[in-house]
């Protein structure tokens, strides 16, 4: 049993981590600013960079990457 809730205290401050890493990131790095901001200027689904065989996924990635140029 304590094994058990080592592994679920374990798990919850992995994802924690991971999600305050992910928000550092996304406030300290000009990379992740300069995606967001075309993410949200040009209205796509960030949805869409998940499913990378879409059409969409690849329009959008295209258009990042030309704008980040």
């Amino acid at each position: 049993m304590k094994r058990v809730i080592r592994n679920i205290v374990l798990l919850v401050l992995i994802l924690v981590g991971l999600e305050q890493g992910i928000v550092f990131l996304s406030q300290y790095s000009e990379t992740f600013k300069a995606q967001q901001h075309i993410i949200s200027e040009e209205h796509m689904d960030p949805a869409a960079f998940f499913y990378t065989e879409s059409e969409h996924a690849l329009r959008a990635e295209k258009k990042l990457r030309q704008t980040l140029k």
